[in-house]
């Protein structure tokens, strides 16, 4: 009876481990973009233990291609785990995804690095100032549709690329990623040579959208010149830039 045990025990791990090394990476898509409607993907290949989604977009942004590695050792913990790598669409990514048994998503050791002209949820005119963005996120739990924790860094030096046109290149811009009320929020400040400060701050939904906003504190006139070309404008002896990102469209002010 108890070889009988052990074996039934046996048969049944066998063909878990199976149904997860063989469960299609496309029916997990389907059902991830049945949740997610903002998302959208050209084709899912292999199996969650070993695939890759292409021409992932989310929102606007267009990501790329993304290879999935299930992680072995999480699945002992209740969870599931995967390498995921991103590249071929502009933007490399390289970190840790996974889902517990209470439905949580979490993303861990994630290290983001592209260029501006690549963020299609920025106006033409800032996206083409062509600048290099890096993040780093520690990591992040989602439940419910719902950011609940986050911690990160994030860098740009987007600024410099009025220096191209204008008389005037702006500071590198770093700062905080974390949750607020369900959203990702993002701070980036910096200072330029002639002490005007340049902070930011970008409210994101899970959906993709949300709302940006640029304050530059006391503008010299070069820089009131050059920012007033982008979009800004005077207010309260600052330059400031408001965009929101709706389903209705990008850069709506």
């Amino acid at each position: 009876m108890i070889k009988f045990v052990f074996y039934a025990l046996v048969f049944i791990a066998v063909l878990v481990i199976s149904i997860v090394i063989m469960f299609p990476l496309s029916f997990a898509m389907d059902t991830l973009k049945r949740n997610v409607p903002t998302m959208s993907y050209s084709h899912a290949n292999g199996t969650i233990w070993d695939g890759e989604v292409g021409g992932l977009q989310y929102g606007f942004e267009r990501v790329g291609n993304v290879s999935i590695k299930t992680k072995w050792s999480a699945l002992a913990s209740g969870k599931w785990m995967a390498d995921l790598a991103v590249r071929d669409g502009g933007i490399t990514a390289l970190g840790v995804a996974g889902a517990n048994l209470s439905g949580e998503v979490l993303l861990t050791n994630l290290r983001v690095r592209g260029r501006t002209s690549q963020l299609q949820s920025l106006k033409a005119e800032i996206r083409n100032l062509d600048g290099e963005f890096t993040l780093n996120l520690q990591s992040m739990t989602v439940r419910d549709n719902q950011c609940v924790s986050a911690s990160g860094t994030v860098w740009t030096d987007i600024l410099s690329g009025f220096g191209s046109q204008f008389d005037w290149s702006g500071p590198e811009l770093s700062g905080p990623l974390s949750c607020e009320n369900g959203d990702i929020v993002i701070r980036l400040q910096g200072m330029s040579a002639d002490n005007e400060v340049i902070s930011t701050e970008l409210i994101l939904k899970l959906n993709g959208f949300g709302q940006f906003r640029a304050v530059v504190d006391n503008p010299t006139p070069s820089v009131t010149r050059a920012t007033t070309f982008f979009g800004f404008y005077f207010e309260d002896g600052s330059m400031v830039y408001e965009q929101m990102i709706t389903p209705n469209g990008v850069g709506v002010n």
